[in-house]
């Protein structure tokens, strides 16, 4: 089995595909045989990858949807019941089959009883156009800085006291300082302003070499956070179900966290 997973990265590195395959699993396609296949018909184009993939899975779930209503005879089957991840779905009920046990929303905003936020940063670089751009041109750097910064600049808006950006592995490692102590040493794009005047701490670790994975410290770390006041933002299901199973009770997704700093 894993000769066979590495037999088709090795397809992926030696046609070049190897970053765009990163974005693709970053968005939540983990099956290297698809990416490679799909990554051939765009000729490398994530883009088109990603809205081909996103289409597939679309219709692979309103298929299983019409699946689990004509077995258990419902009109609508609630969002919480269904999602795609290896097998493409998972239905959990009680002990009475009419009681449907939902999963933790996702939630939308930002309360005001937030008191830290974590970034999923691995997870983030690859979400946003333009940013995931600057990773597949090798400017990996500038676009840890970008996800830094626009969020210290809708953080900065917000009752927010500690941002904590996490990434697999960065030479951009900032201690639990004032924010506008770290934001000196960012070399950030001239068309993004800065605010002058920071109400938060800033703190961007790397999670190597004590973990492997940016997933591995958000887990290790929410089992000592005050679940009540700490949000965590991915987009990772994977990542979602082992901070739920940890007792985390704030979860917000990559991409609601970019339409927040658009917003």
């Amino acid at each position: 089995m894993q000769s066979n997973k590495n037999h088709k990265l090795a397809k992926i590195i030696s046609h070049g595909y190897e970053l765009q395959n990163d974005a693709l699993m970053q968005n939540g396609f983990l099956r290297l045989g698809q990416n490679f296949k799909v990554l051939q018909i765009t000729n490398g184009d994530v883009d088109k990858a990603l809205e081909i993939l996103k289409n597939k899975k679309e219709k692979k779930r309103n298929k299983i949807q019409n699946m689990i209503k004509e077995q258990i005879n419902l009109e609508q089957i609630p969002e919480e019941i269904i999602y795609t991840k290896g097998d493409y779905f998972k239905k959990k009920f009680g002990k009475n089959s009419k009681e449907k046990k939902h999963y933790n929303k996702l939630i939308q905003q930002v309360t005001e009883d937030t008191c830290k936020v974590f970034l999923d940063g691995n997870n983030m670089l690859f979400v946003r156009e333009h940013i995931r751009k600057l990773c597949l041109k090798g400017r990996r750097k500038e676009a840890e800085e970008m996800l830094v910064r626009l969020s210290c600049e809708y953080i900065n808006q917000t009752s927010v006291k500690h941002l904590i950006v996490i990434f697999d592995q960065t030479d951009q490692i900032f201690p639990s300082m004032e924010v506008s102590e770290n934001f000196h040493k960012l070399d950030l794009s001239e068309s993004y302003t800065t605010s002058s005047t920071f109400n938060f701490t800033l703190e961007v670790i790397s999670a190597r070499p004590l973990f492997e994975t940016s997933d591995d410290y958000l887990v290790s770390i929410s089992q000592s956070q005050d679940n009540d006041s700490s949000l965590y933002v991915t987009s990772d299901e994977g990542l979602q179900e082992r901070l739920f199973s940890n007792g985390v009770k704030y979860i917000m997704s990559s991409g609601t966290w970019f339409k927040l700093l658009k917003s």
